[in-house]
């Protein structure tokens, strides 16, 4: 996990210094928000934590609103 937890920093940084240097600062807090996503993502997986399928989160959340029964 550390490899592909050093893998992630280095795309990171190495994505981000140029938006940085470019001063696009909206792609970069667009890029640093999926960035984010996809890291987190990826050590959930890694370390084994039961997640959910997209289908039983919008189960959830329709049942919640009072559109299933």
């Amino acid at each position: 996990m550390l490899p592909a937890l050093l893998i992630m920093i280095f795309i990171g940084v190495s994505q981000g210094l140029p938006l940085i240097r470019n001063k696009q600062y909206r792609e970069l807090t667009g890029f640093a928000l999926v960035w984010f996503a996809a890291t987190v993502f990826f050590t959930l997986v890694t370390s084994q934590v039961y997640l959910p399928s997209l289908v039983e989160v919008l189960e959830s959340i329709y049942s919640f609103i009072g559109l299933l029964d």
